[in-house]
């Protein structure tokens, strides 16, 4: 994670967002954190905290900026640098995102989510979702509420049925940085009787990782499986195995990870793998 991307519009949401990216980057003593500004020139009242709003309703952009980096690195200890990328522009602001972020080999996207279910975000998605439906690089999804604070527990979410140990072994090597404290944990959905049997034996050849938990749910689906999992373990991040699914697979089924950050409290980190 040495090259962070975070889009920033001074809303609630991307100030949090801002504080993650700053959390995760002296974990892994990123390089850069790059901020993102595409300007839209309207400002709403009730997106922004009073201070941002007074000053961005003055057209003091410049002087909004030095506020939110100064507090970003105040509460989070953050002692790496950033970089400033301001775009004008038209065009969807998710693809804005992720064409800056292949085009500059960055490694994560950290981006805010209001972090729960509304009619308009459910029919329309929000710009978080249409980062991840289309990125290839990682995205980190923050809630609105998130508190700041390293993460001590991470959930990881696998697959028990067809477990790749060279990908866990991947994944794990990435996320070991932040915390040891890793609880990995599959939904069984239709109640499948042979998943405890590969819960056990994925847990066998795990054996010599420290701090590794294992769990498996009962749920109707995989996000209220997860939200479940959640409400029972004390979860600071949940890491998940994002796809990039087609357009013709869209129309019928979104990706639970996008469904996901429409409702999860918890930081949501969708690896995005090939």
């Amino acid at each position: 994670m040495k090259k962070i991307l975070c889009p920033l519009d001074f809303s609630v949401t991307s100030i949090n967002a801002l504080h993650a990216a700053c959390v995760i980057g002296e974990k892994y003593q990123t390089d850069e954190i790059q901020l993102i500004t595409v300007h839209t020139g309207k400002v709403t009242s009730g997106a922004y905290s009073n201070e941002f709003f007074q000053l961005l309703s003055m057209a003091n952009f410049d002087k909004a900026l030095e506020k939110a980096i100064s507090q970003a690195k105040e509460r989070t200890g953050y002692s790496g640098s950033f970089t400033i990328k301001s775009i004008n522009s038209k065009n969807r602001v998710s693809s804005l995102i992720n064409h800056t972020a292949k085009e500059g080999q960055f490694d994560l996207i950290c981006m805010g989510t209001e972090g729960q279910n509304t009619l308009r975000k459910v029919v329309f998605g929000s710009t978080t979702q249409k980062v991840l439906e289309e990125s290839t690089t990682h995205v980190l999804a923050v809630p609105k509420n998130w508190t700041v604070a390293s993460p001590e527990k991470i959930a990881l979410g696998i697959d028990f049925m067809y477990f790749d140990q060279r990908r866990f072994e991947e994944v794990h090597e990435l996320i070991s940085t932040l915390t040891p404290s890793i609880h990995l944990f599959d939904v069984n959905i239709a109640n499948n009787p042979l998943m405890e049997d590969k819960m056990a034996e994925i847990k066998n050849k795990l054996a010599h990782y420290p701090g590794l938990k294992f769990s498996l749910i009962d749920a109707i689906d995989v996000v209220s499986g997860i939200l479940k999992f959640t409400d029972q373990n004390p979860t600071d991040l949940i890491v998940l195995l994002s796809k990039n699914y087609r357009l013709i697979d869209r129309l019928f089924e979104r990706s639970y990870t996008e469904k996901l950050v429409l409702h999860t409290r918890t930081p949501v980190l969708a690896l995005k793998f090939n």
